[in-house]
């Protein structure tokens, strides 16, 4: 039986180096995440109120603009420890978004059972997704969308040629 896609893998211009120096640069405004499901000691964000990076915002907007997403898109940066566990869980703010890997660790995330790896993407994050770390710190750079829905983000990525093939990535379960 063929499924929904969750994650697409993306083809933007993205130098991973730059925002990796960037994250470097901000990570001491890094703070332990708390949402209403509680607070979460071994996964870190900088948050919009403590993002002072030109690069980041600069880049965020290109996204916004380049793609004509109405309401709000942030950029923020995020960190699993190594060797640590992100549950299952269901974003409650944003519709989607487009996530970049910075460093060498593409960790397994799951999303509805199905498992992917990528370096970057656009990702589903209305459906339950978890990510089960490895050996070493996971740090992304993550462009989030609150206001435009998964498959209107993923049919205007895929008219302007931002996704990779389709055809490659669909998943079959029995």
């Amino acid at each position: 039986m063929k499924t929904s896609i969750m994650l697409y893998r993306t083809k933007l211009d993205f130098d991973c180096g730059l925002f990796l120096d960037e994250y470097e640069n901000l990570k001491h405004n890094e703070k332990v995440y708390k949402s209403p499901r509680g607070t979460y000691a071994h996964w870190k964000v900088i948050r919009n109120e403590d993002m002072t990076s030109k690069i980041v915002t600069d880049f965020t907007y290109n996204i916004k603009r380049m793609f004509m997403l109405p309401g709000r898109v942030d950029g923020r940066f995020f960190k699993l420890d190594a060797n640590k566990y992100l549950l299952p869980h269901v974003d409650n703010k944003t519709q989607c978004c487009i996530n970049f890997i910075l460093n060498d660790n593409p960790a397994l995330i799951t999303i509805q059972d199905i498992p992917y790896t990528y370096k970057q993407a656009l990702i589903n994050t209305r459906m339950s997704h978890s990510v089960r770390n490895g050996d070493t710190d996971r740090i992304l750079f993550k462009i989030s969308i609150f206001d435009v829905p998964f498959d209107e983000v993923k049919e205007i990525m895929e008219h302007q040629g931002f996704l990779e093939n389709a055809e490659t990535f669909t998943q079959y379960t029995l």
